[in-house]
């Protein structure tokens, strides 16, 4: 079991709210790994948009369970989206750049790697990584990119790929 502590960025009272993960493993007699079946059952005691008790959310998965953060994050998602957060802030604010590197506009090396934080100030709904994009000297790099994602942060980073 693990507790995992939700958080609206919209809510102005900073309201955090803990929601208990439990994983069980059910295994048929052939012990073969596709024969498992996982039991993910997401529970809070906060209340939802009408005063009720947030029933118990269950995920049944079976086989191997490689893709497990998925799963959670889309389970704790749901949870998130019937508790009642109270009257929220609307997003007003666009996000900007904080940090970058290189700083120089010029005379900058085309092996130089690219770096920048994009930050997004609560109240927010916070950054999409899949709407970042990067273009150098014309060329589209998105792929190439490493984003970090921290929900109202963004840390990206490219690195030039040298051909010899």
């Amino acid at each position: 079991m693990a507790v995992y502590y939700l958080k609206n960025s919209l809510n102005p009272n900073g309201v955090v709210v803990p929601v208990t993960v439990d994983i069980s493993l059910i295994q048929d007699a052939s012990d073969a790994a596709e024969d498992e079946i996982w039991v993910i059952d997401f529970d809070t005691e906060a209340l939802d948009t009408n005063g009720n008790e947030i029933l118990t959310h269950t995920v049944h998965t079976r086989g191997a369970i490689s893709n497990i953060e998925e799963v959670i994050e889309k389970g704790l998602a749901y949870i998130g989206e019937h508790i009642d957060w109270g009257t929220l802030q609307p997003d007003v604010a666009s996000p900007y750049i904080s940090e970058y590197s290189p700083t120089q506009t010029t005379d900058v090396s085309i092996y130089s790697s690219v770096y920048f934080k994009i930050k997004d100030e609560v109240p927010s709904t916070g950054i999409d990584p899949s709407t970042i994009t990067l273009t150098v000297n014309g060329i589209d790099v998105t792929d190439q990119l490493s984003i970090e994602d921290l929900t109202t942060m963004a840390i990206v980073r490219w690195n030039p790929i040298r051909i010899t």
